[in-house]
């Protein structure tokens, strides 16, 4: 799996950023956008800085700060 800056929706409705190693481990979750493009402007945006591919998660998805509490 390659390292990659992830774009999704979480379970709130709001838009986030995570950057995933090539482990599968969530290193960085961002704060909640209420925008889908301001999420996707921040993947591209770690993307171009930290060399990864930008992917969009489909599906409303837990984001790591929900699921450690």
């Amino acid at each position: 799996m390659k390292p990659t800056a992830q774009y999704y929706e979480g379970i709130d409705g709001k838009w986030y950023v995570r950057i995933v190693s090539a482990n599968g481990k969530v290193v960085l979750d961002s704060q909640g956008y209420t925008r889908k493009w301001n999420a996707k402007r921040a993947a591209k945006k770690a993307a171009s800085i930290f060399g990864l591919e930008v992917v969009e998660v489909k599906g409303k998805t837990k984001t790591a700060r929900m699921a450690t509490g």
